[in-house]
């Protein structure tokens, strides 16, 4: 036999070892629960039926005894010796119901020991076939034992890096992944910031800015008008001023005083 159909074939076997035992244990199981269902529904039945076979017994009694009513074999006493026999009859059919549960139950209940042990001796069997199984493959140099888990990976990765013909090379390699990685998430952060829409607070931001400076450039104006105005009336004042000066220097007066308006 081929090494490859004898190692599939031991597989095989190891998988067939134990499911045909948990199965007919679980089904034993099932139908050993079922019956104990029935074994109790049937004692109960049987309970009942006796409980009412009791009760019309004693009703039969009274009609033909005449306690407290007529006596004699009439209707009423015929009726309830009928109501007795047939509970009598239901409360046999559930006793023999029940006791053929409770053989049927102690018959399940055998097999389901033997079932245990054998489940029992095939899960010892299984270890064995198992550690013969895992023998074999250490034996083959066609199969090597799985590593790769997380901490196995970063031990590999750190073996790499100490390699003296390796180890620089595959540290360059790390490092040129490791930029390029952050230059991608850069250059997607970046994307994302310059050329995202407008928020809301951004366009109020802007809003306001603007409005304040609308409210700026008014008030200069207002200032740049009144200081034009001041200056007009500078000029007319000084014009004014100057031939007051030369009709009242007779006089000894001397000229107007103007202050230039005040900055609000």
């Amino acid at each position: 036999m081929p090494r490859d159909t004898a190692f599939f074939s031991a597989i095989g076997e190891k998988s067939g070892l134990v499911q045909p035992v948990e199965r007919a244990l679980a089904q034993a199981e099932a139908d050993r629960t079922a019956l104990r269902v029935l074994a109790e529904q049937a004692a109960r039945d049987e309970q009942s039926a006796s409980a009412r076979a009791n009760v019309a017994a004693l009703e039969a009694h009274a009609e033909y005894n005449g306690l407290d009513r007529l006596k004699g074999p009439g209707p009423r006493y015929k009726d309830a010796v009928l109501r007795e026999q047939q509970a009598r009859a239901e409360a046999a059919g559930s006793r023999q119901r029940a006791v053929e549960a409770r053989q049927i139950f102690s018959k399940l209940d055998r097999q389901v020991e033997t079932l245990r042990v054998d489940l029992k001796r095939a899960s010892d069997e299984l270890a064995a076939k198992s550690l013969e199984i895992d023998a074999r493959i250490a034996r083959d140099d066609r199969y090597e034992l799985r590593r790769d888990s997380l901490l196995s990976r970063k031990i590999a990765l750190n073996k790499i890096y100490r390699d003296r013909e390796v180890g620089d090379a595959a540290d360059e390699i790390h490092l040129t992944t490791q930029g390029t990685l952050i230059c991608f998430e850069l250059i997607l952060l970046m994307v994302k910031i310059l050329f995202q829409p407008a928020s809301c607070y951004t366009v109020r931001l802007i809003a306001g800015t603007r409005l304040e400076a609308a409210r700026i450039n008014e008030e200069l104006a207002r200032e740049l008008a009144a200081l034009r105005t001041w200056r007009e009336r500078m000029h007319v004042s000084v014009d004014n001023s100057t031939d007051a000066n030369a009709a009242n220097r007779g006089n000894g007066k001397g000229a107007p005083v103007v202050n230039p308006p005040e900055h609000r």
